[in-house]
Order: C-alpha cells, then structure tokens, then sequence
C-alpha cells in the first residue's frame, strides 16, 4: 500500500466516523479519564516485550469503568515489519452507568496476536498499520451479576492506522515531542449481532520524553460504538495520560541502561 492509499484510509475513517454520527440522534454521552502506565523492555534489535496496566474511570461521577492488563512478546521481523503474541486480562464493570445504585465485574481472557509495519515517509514523519485478532473469553454471568462456571466466545478484529509527526527532535529520546493521530476501527467476526461494526477510537496525543527511560504521554480519544438497544449509541470523550518506560537488556559488560 502506498503512501497516498494509507492517507486516504485515516482519512476515510474519520469521515465514515463522523457521517454515521450524524445520521443518528440518541447517543449516550460519558466523560472518561485513562491512565496508563506502559512498560518497554528491547532484547537487542530483534525482541520487544510490552505490558501495559491502564485504570479506565468515568469522571462524572467518578466510579470504575474498566481495568486492563495486557502484555504482547514482539519479533522484528526487517523492512518496517514486525510480529507479536500476546494476552489481556480485562474487567469490565457493568452496568456502563456511573450513577448505577449496583455494579459488577466480568472478568474476559484475550489471547492476541499481532501483524504490525511502520513506515519513514521523511526525516519527521512517519505512517504504521496494525493488524489485531483477538479471540475474547468473556465469565458468564447472569442478570444478577453473578458468574458462573465457563466463557462465552467470541473474535474480534482490530485495524489501527497511525500517523506520528516529530515536533521538537533531539540525538537521544530526552526532549523529544512527538505529534501522533490515529484511528483504529474493531470488528466483530461470526455471528455476534446485526453488524459486524464493534467500536471506533479517533484520538490524538502529544508524546515527550522526560529521560532517556521515561516518557510522557496526554492525549483526547473519541470513542464512538453502537450499543445493544437499537439505534442507541455510545459517545464517549476520554482523556488518557500515559507513563512510558524504556529498558534495553544488554549483554554483561556492556554497561547500564
């Protein structure tokens, strides 16, 4: 895909976004805050494992939305390139109503796997595709809140499409402020509903690097998804604060990080 195809893409995401939106009227609108810490360790040049822990709250009022733990074990694989496994533990509190008077948890297993390419278009920019299937494990549960024995199964398919722009560039990563926009559309595979359409995430962040070891991250994420009552629709506005940390396994004698 060439540099012109991958532009019309983001591009045609946002608006197909932005039209189903307007087509329909009764959303319900919640103010989130995500924050995150995100840890990076590089085994050489060919080996990166990730793991993230990130808190998902409702803002007004203030109650727990989701918990994620998630860690991805990633190959390089040359020309921009790169494979990954991965597993998620998610909890997801429901209702999805913070001034419920009752919540509760489910708990969802996600083995993942991962097809990722990063592209330098020029000295400042750069374009990255991401290809997700996830195969979700959701705790059964009834009415009541209450879980019971066994998973409910279900896949679901991710494509992320993210432009990074450099800002301010530096010889090592302290100082570094990068621009990033993205948009990454879900989907559901097999019969899971009356559209295959799961969820879209259109946001942007401003990433600087405080140290050579850490970096932070503050961005705005509009989260667009079709609910199970039909024609109602999820808008949500979240604002998500990430932690970076970057560590380099070296052979002994090779010095500190």
């Amino acid at each position: 895909m060439n540099t012109r195809s991958l532009l019309c893409a983001l591009f045609s995401l946002f608006l197909s976004t932005c039209a189903f939106t307007q087509k329909e009227r009764r959303f319900t609108h919640q103010d989130l805050g995500w924050f995150r810490l995100y840890h990076h360790t590089n085994f050489g040049t060919q080996w990166l494992w990730r793991c993230e822990v990130e808190e998902r709250s409702f803002i007004f009022p203030q109650a727990q939305h989701q918990f994620m733990v998630r860690n991805h074990l990633s190959h390089n694989l040359g020309s921009g390139w790169s494979a990954a496994l991965g597993f998620t533990y998610f909890i997801q509190t429901l209702p999805q109503d913070p001034d419920a008077i009752t919540s509760y948890s489910r708990p969802e297993l996600r083995p993942q796997q991962e097809l990722a390419h990063r592209r330098q278009l020029s000295g400042r920019f750069s374009l990255s595709q991401r290809y997700w299937l996830e195969e979700r494990l959701q705790q059964n549960i009834d009415a009541d809140g209450q879980r019971h024995a066994g998973y409910q199964f279900s896949l679901r398919f991710r494509y992320l499409l993210q432009g990074q722009l450099t800002l301010i560039s530096r010889p090592t990563s302290k100082g570094r402020l990068h621009l990033n926009v993205f948009d990454e559309a879900f989907f559901n595979l097999g019969e899971t509903g009356p559209t295959p359409f799961s969820l879209n995430l259109l946001g942007a962040s401003l990433s600087y690097g405080l140290t050579p070891a850490l970096g932070l991250e503050v961005g705005y994420i509009n989260w667009f998804q079709p609910r199970n009552i039909a024609g109602a629709y999820y808008q949500r506005d979240i604002v998500r604060v990430t932690v970076h940390h970057y560590w380099k396994v070296r052979r002994k004698g090779a010095g500190d990080f």
